[in-house]
């Protein structure tokens, strides 16, 4: 399910409104918001920020830059929405808000990111990056390809002829060949699993290809184990 941090001064509105749509939501006071380090349990879907007066702007402008994710403003008026928009908002809506509304442009915002979450691994599409428990983590171009073709079908199984052509363009001289891909899956799984020998993201299926666990399976996968 996906992951909402809400800022708001006063208004547990807003947070019941993600919580009763099944959100996992963590809530915060602006002042709350020290650090993000601090602040951080889970990275968020999206960040839905309720800005009442100009001293929110400063803190809103930050979250803004440090790019955790997607930004939607809740502003008491226009002036204070071109303010938004102006430092950063991805999104923003002008009260009264309507919570129907509201959890539809945070959808909304959670499928326009791209942002893929497993277990600990968040893979950002757009912006090309991989982070597992909070730390980035270095790929390839090759490494990243593989990763993010397994990503756009997550938990469903890639067979070895869709990777070769979505991945690696279908050209040997581009990586394109099944030993390649095995080599490339061998070295992401080094990188991304906490036990590349018993793999617990990206698993094979015999004679069919390779898949990217979804959630549940990997959860499934974990109790297991």
């Amino acid at each position: 399910m996906p992951n909402a941090w809400i800022i708001t001064q006063a208004n547990p509105e807003l947070v019941e409104a993600f919580q009763a749509a099944g959100w996992e939501v963590e809530p915060f006071a602006p002042h709350d918001l020290v650090t993000t380090r601090q602040a951080r349990v889970h990275d968020p879907d999206v960040i839905v920020f309720e800005i009442v007066s100009e001293p929110f702007f400063d803190r809103f402008r930050e979250l803004c830059r440090e790019k955790i994710a997607s930004m939607l403003a809740v502003v008491p008026n226009w002036t204070f929405a071109d303010q938004a928009i102006e430092a950063g908002a991805d999104e923003v809506m002008v009260a009264a808000v309507n919570p129907v509304e509201l959890l539809w442009r945070a959808h909304w915002l959670v499928r326009k990111s791209k942002v893929i979450r497993v277990g600990e691994l968040v893979i950002d599409l757009t912006a090309v990056t991989i982070k597992r428990s909070g730390c980035a983590i270095r790929l390839l171009p090759s490494e990243f390809r593989l990763l993010a073709c397994l990503a756009e079908h997550v938990g469903q199984v890639v067979s070895h002829d869709a990777i070769l052509f979505e991945a690696f363009g279908g050209f040997p001289q581009r990586g394109g060949t099944p030993e390649q891909v095995k080599s490339a899956v061998k070295r992401l799984r080094k990188k991304i699993e906490p036990d590349p020998h018993r793999p617990q993201y990206l698993v094979s299926v015999r004679r069919v290809g390779y898949q990217l666990r979804n959630q549940a399976q990997w959860e499934a996968a974990v109790c297991e184990s």
